[in-house]
């Protein structure tokens, strides 16, 4: 689902993020936008099975990648009722398609579950209820169902993944919209859910909603409600069509009132209240209107309606038409779609990982990645370790044996480990002998191993100073060399003197 120019009505809020950035958090994915966007990937010249390998490959490793910078992950899939989307696959066979991933996440020991309608419905709910710290998604529909925090997107700069932060606060605190001003858009903008406005985006909300400020409108989305039925804006309407059939006569050019300029010049203007000539145009001041000289205005008919209606000039406009395109514009069950909670929630004990089911992951993966134990434990051994050691992954204890020496990895200064084998884990994997080497980040090794850390360093640092004396015992060996070689030549010159000298 999207709605038209939402992301570019909250770009001033917008907040580029590293993902690394939510460790510790727990965060909702529409599970639907992941499966799209690995669908992109493909084209209608690909077989089923070629499209079923990319999706799972890409949803495999995204959960991967972004659980081990540790967050916690809970998947939202749409259920079978959702809304259709308009262009799309059934909604029926949708969701039977989600059962799969739903399948492999599940073994992989997330927590998958089923919304009754939009999944992105179901992870505002859960982000209002505190269930989640945000959303992580491609469309802005979250933040209209009511979610706090919105993650836009992921891709990856310098390895590391990226995502846009949308929050509430801050597009109450700068565009000083809430919740229901965000359900207003959605109703004049065309999405899935809505048909819209005709030529309403995001520029001529924005004129319409600065007009309502003005206007003292507290509650814009009663606004809309009364659109159909409002007494007030029925009798702007009504005056200013009278207004448009009735002539306009001339105006003079200089005051702004009725007359030609050339008779005010010689008669003066009875508005101005001059005998010769008249004052300079004060009609054009939009400070006049409620003042002490609003009396200087001209008090024709037209101009007399067009001042009346020009502080409801956007509402009217668009009120009409809304109202020609649909009699019985705003739509309630879409108000109600957006507002109005409707599905069962987990309690906050249930929201973590489980154990991961290896028997299920590597039949799975043989079947749809068609990977050998062997490959699979190469992704899931380091995985395994990195949730267990950010405390993603509950009773999983893994043990050190050494730390072999300090590397880069991705601009990352990290700890080259040896890891004791995990038996219950990979015990269906191929051979991997008695223990598994891999890099692990140095302030989240040092966070959980302070004292091997330690012996590490303090062992690295008297192997520095041991190599260091070598060197400069084996630099200082020619030296001591040469002294001797000229101590033997200074000798034998000294002999040979005294052989000379002697009678």
């Amino acid at each position: 689902m999207g709605i038209t120019g939402l992301w570019s009505l909250l770009e001033p809020v917008k907040e580029d993020i590293f993902l690394s950035e939510c460790k510790g958090q727990r965060i909702a994915v529409d599970l639907s936008t992941w499966i799209l966007q690995c669908a992109l990937i493909t084209n209608d010249s690909f077989a089923r099975s070629a499209k079923s390998f990319l999706k799972h490959r890409g949803i495999f490793f995204r959960a991967i990648n972004v659980s081990k910078l540790g967050i916690n992950l809970v998947f939202v899939i749409d259920g079978p009722d959702a809304p259709p989307r308009k262009g799309k696959l059934s909604r029926q066979l949708f969701f039977l398609e989600s059962q799969q991933y739903k399948k492999l996440l599940t073994a992989m020991g997330f927590l998958v579950v089923e919304a009754k309608g939009e999944a992105e419905k179901m992870c505002a709910e859960l982000n209002q209820q505190k269930l989640v710290d945000g959303v992580l998604t491609c469309d802005g529909d979250a933040l209209v169902y009511g979610a706090q925090v919105v993650y836009k997107g992921m891709f990856t700069d310098k390895k590391e993944l990226r995502a846009a932060k949308y929050t509430m606060e801050k597009v109450n605190s700068i565009l000083h919209m809430g919740h229901k001003d965000l359900v207003a858009f959605a109703l004049l903008s065309k999405g899935d859910v809505s048909d819209g406005v005709n030529s309403v985006g995001e520029k001529t909300f924005l004129e319409l909603f600065k007009e309502f400020e003005r206007n003292g409108v507290q509650d814009i989305l009663e606004r809309l409600k009364s659109w159909g039925s409002n007494p007030e804006l029925n009798e702007l309407e009504k005056r200013m069509s009278e207004a448009d059939r009735m002539p306009k006569k001339t105006h003079c050019s200089q005051c702004g009132h009725e007359g030609r300029k050339n008779l005010h010049c010689s008669s003066g203007c009875p508005v101005c209240e001059t005998d010769i000539g008249c004052h300079s145009s004060l009609q054009a001041s939009d400070k006049l209107v409620g003042t002490r000289v609003e009396h200087l205005l001209c008090p024709c008919i037209y101009c007399a309606a067009q001042r009346e209606v020009k502080s409801h000039k956007h509402e009217l406009k668009i009120r009409r038409l809304a109202l020609e395109q649909n009699e019985d514009f705003p739509q309630c069950e879409v108000i109600n779609e957006f507002l109005i909670p409707q599905n069962t929630l987990p309690e906050l004990s249930q929201v973590h990982m489980n154990r991961p089911n290896f028997a299920d992951i590597y039949s799975i993966v043989r079947e749809k990645l068609h990977f050998s134990p062997g490959q699979t434990a190469e992704y899931l051994i380091p995985w395994i370790i990195k949730i267990a050691l950010n405390g993603i992954l509950p009773n999983v204890d893994v043990e050190p044996v050494q730390i072999i020496k300090i590397c880069t990895e991705n601009f990352e200064t990290c700890y080259r480990v040896k890891w004791a084998k995990l038996a219950d884990f990979d015990e269906l994997s191929e051979d991997t002998g008695d223990a598994y080497e891999f890099n692990v980040a140095l302030s989240l090794f040092e966070s959980k191993y302070p004292d091997l850390s330690r012996q590490f360093k303090l062992q690295n640092s008297s192997s520095k100073k041991k190599r260091k004396s070598e060197q400069d015992r084996d630099s200082k060996q020619p030296k001591i060399t040469e002294m001797f070689k000229v101590s033997k030549e200074v000798s034998g010159i000294q002999q040979a003197s005294y052989r000379a000298a002697k009678p």
